[in-house]
């Protein structure tokens, strides 16, 4: 079996691109706004102009989600210094829970609302709107031609792609991949559904509208944004004398079988997947320093992620939510939070959750409060998704 490491990052996020995300994450910034004047929608949006990126032509065809992820992917492949490479030995696997659910919505008001009918529906639909269609975009662009799958497995999306290409690398079925996840889903479609489930943040307060594991959350804040990473076989990295940030040890997913929207409540499902992914990596708990949790900051994730903890860890690992700056940026939210888990291993730092003022739950945990130096060897990424889906990754410093 092979050993994979990561050779190139990118992630733009609500609060900055690459470095600047992290810098502001450690300065505890957000970008919580109203999503509308007339609406308590608080959103977390990315601000950014494509056309400092891409021509015309290509904002045109392409959909946001997708625009956010070739960002990404070209400063991950810039920042590898990927150069020569046989197009058939390359893979791509990238996660998203909706794909180009903006595109599809204007488009819907084209056909429906502005009476305008099926014949001035754009002939791009599909081409912007499939859920592989940043795969595709990343392949042209870069020659790519070995596997291509598009991973939707709900918030789990962006874990679940970076777990298959990592196992496709360690198996001896891909030497190179780029992974991660993309999506961009706020609008007002969403955001009706998150609020009718009360699930949506209600916080009178935007600085302190995205709390996780705090008594006085209420709801998530919905995000948007992309991460992508390229991943090696270690030996392959080694002779091209790539920078290697970390290394993955160990993937693991199951599924509930419980509920379509909600966790099964005791975390049984939740702590067997993480105690897989210990036991694929021949680790114990003791062995983990550093968790980033899936924390959404509503109460029955918050609830049962800290009950399936306890039960596997104890106090000495440190634990923190990167969605308390951000917010929930659905399927792509494991892969922005391996990003920030990535920087922590570099620089020996765990940003802090600035907002969990009274730990609502009974059990004997580290949530981090304060940003905290600290030597990280092995860390856990946690992310859970509607339909059951649960997935971790272990990273190792290198």
């Amino acid at each position: 079996m092979n050993r994979v490491v990561i050779t190139g990052i990118s992630a733009v996020t609500p609060i900055g691109l690459d470095d600047s995300f992290f810098d502001n994450l450690l300065n505890h910034k957000t970008n919580f706004s109203y999503h509308n004047d007339d609406d308590n929608y608080i959103v977390s949006k990315i601000d950014i102009d494509f056309k400092n990126y891409f021509k015309k032509k290509q904002i045109n065809k392409t959909d946001r989600y997708a625009l956010l992820g070739l960002i990404c992917a070209d400063n991950a492949i810039k920042d590898s210094n990927l150069i020569d490479y046989e197009p058939n030995t390359i893979s791509t696997y990238i996660g998203s829970s909706v794909g180009g659910i903006s595109t599809l919505l204007e488009e819907s008001h084209s056909e429906y609302e502005d009476d305008c009918g099926i014949k001035y529906v754009s002939p791009l639909l599909q081409s912007k709107t499939l859920l592989n269609m940043l795969n595709a975009n990343i392949n042209i662009k870069y020659n790519i031609m070995g596997e291509s799958l598009a991973i939707s497995t709900a918030c789990a999306s962006s874990t679940d792609a970076i777990g298959q290409a990592y196992e496709s690398i360690k198996y001896g079925k891909n030497k190179i991949c780029i992974t991660g996840g993309s999506d961009s889903c706020i609008n007002n479609l969403f955001l009706g559904g998150f609020k009718n489930m009360n699930a949506l943040s209600s916080s009178k307060d935007l600085l302190s509208a995205s709390n996780p594991f705090d008594k006085n959350r209420s709801g998530f804040v919905l995000s948007e944004g992309s991460a992508i990473f390229v991943l090696e076989d270690l030996d392959h990295a080694l002779k091209r004398n790539a920078n290697i940030y970390c290394e993955i040890v160990s993937y693991a997913s199951n599924n509930d079988a419980y509920n379509l929207v909600s966790l099964k409540e005791d975390g049984s499902r939740i702590y067997d997947c993480m105690k897989k992914a210990l036991d694929n990596a021949n680790l114990s708990p003791l062995d983990i320093d550093y968790i980033n949790a899936h924390g959404t900051s509503t109460l029955l994730n918050d609830k049962t992620e800290s009950l399936a903890i306890s039960k596997l860890f104890d106090e000495h690992v440190a634990i923190s939510s990167t969605k308390a700056n951000i917010g929930h940026s659905m399927g792509a939210c494991g892969a922005i939070e391996i990003y920030s888990t990535i920087k922590s291993i570099k620089h020996s730092i765990i940003p802090a959750m600035p907002n969990l003022n009274e730990v609502d739950f009974p059990y004997n945990l580290n949530f981090i409060r304060k940003n905290t130096e600290k030597e990280i060897n092995f860390a856990l990424s946690n992310s859970f998704g509607f339909g059951g889906n649960n997935a971790c990754l272990v990273l190792k410093k290198y």
